[in-house]
């Protein structure tokens, strides 16, 4: 299949397989990289990337440099980001110290693959 421009064509299967193996590799110990976007223009390489990162991806190889500091700032975490990771790393190492095995954090419920997540 031709990767095609338009996410709407491509979502629902890339979504399938990338889930699956980003899962698969992040079990064996293996961090995915996603496939660079070739085309020359700097947004699209952002929509793709932004994309990427929705999937589970942290990282995104490239063959153009010009793409290199919009791909970073999709996938460096923002403040916000950053704070929600912290409070939910605090919040369950607190549970945990209590002797409870889960922790509720802005109405979520965070158990230890989430935990782990935001510890790595």
């Amino acid at each position: 299949m031709i990767c095609a421009p338009n996410e709407a064509l491509t979502r629902s299967s890339w979504t399938t397989h990338a889930g699956g193996s980003i899962l698969e590799a992040r079990a064996a110990g293996i961090e995915p990289i996603d496939a660079p976007y070739t085309f020359s223009d700097v947004e699209g390489a952002v929509r793709g990337a932004a994309f990427s990162r929705r999937l589970g991806y942290r990282s995104k190889s490239l063959v153009r440099p010009a793409h290199a500091v919009a791909l970073n700032a999709v996938f460096t975490p923002s403040a916000d980001e950053l704070a929600r990771v912290s409070a939910i790393v605090e919040g369950f190492d607190a549970a945990r110290k209590r002797g409870i095995d889960r922790a509720q954090i802005d109405g979520l419920w965070i158990e230890v693959p989430t935990y782990r997540n935001g510890a790595d």
